[in-house]
């Protein structure tokens, strides 16, 4: 039985996606090669040692993993840390709004390690999950996490080091507001970027 067009359709979708993706990844791998990684990673633990040192001098703020004293070469160049009483959303989205730093903040598809690092149990667990069904993600608990590269230097380290001290002492400019569904906080009278559309083929390239 031979397939329909619209599984031959489907079928070159599929691989349609993942074109950018390879040749994207095909670039990595020679840019790793050219630079080498034992310089990569020398450069990466020298930002990491930059920037345990620069976020600790922030009030109120909680990094988690190795503390500075700890072997570098052992941790990757990816810090995750809360500010005292601020949701980690309204923190990243004010580092992105007012400091232009691209951060991530959430349980990064590692729920069940982020609930035993904050402290969450099985109740308050059980309780979040019943709101995420009936679409309130605005209690889901979490962190923020800022991730440096051989692309970043010393400057980004202390940018995001000054935007943090900013948030810390309450003095961002912008008010911001939570929308429960997606769990984010945007600009006072903004509605969050429909960033599921970003990513659909259908409503990219139109039907046929």
């Amino acid at each position: 039985m031979s397939p329909s067009d619209e599984q031959r359709r489907a079928r070159l979708e599929r691989l349609r996606g993942e074109v950018v993706g390879v040749v994207a990844l095909a670039a990595v791998i020679g840019l790793i090669e050219q630079v080498g990684w034992d310089v990569i990673q020398a450069h990466e633990e020298r930002l990491v040692r930059h920037a345990l040192e620069r976020l600790a001098r922030i009030p109120g703020l909680t990094v988690y993993g190795q503390p500075q004293e700890y072997d570098l070469g052992n941790r990757l160049g990816v810090l995750s840390f809360n500010l005292q009483g601020l949701h980690h959303a309204l923190v990243a989205a004010i580092l992105s709004y007012e400091g232009g730093i691209g951060v991530r903040s959430g349980c990064f598809c590692a729920h069940p390690y982020m609930l035993c690092l904050l402290n969450v149990d099985e109740r308050e667990a059980a309780k979040v999950q019943r709101e995420i069904l009936g679409r309130d993600r605005s209690h889901v608990p979490g962190a923020v996490r800022a991730s440096v590269g051989m692309y970043n230097d010393e400057s980004d380290i202390d940018a995001l080091g000054d935007c943090l001290t900013m948030i810390a002492a309450g003095q961002q400019r912008g008010q911001y507001e939570m929308h429960p569904e997606t769990g984010t906080y945007v600009p006072a009278g903004q509605v969050p970027p429909p960033f599921e559309r970003y990513f659909d083929l259908e409503a990219l390239l139109g039907p046929g």
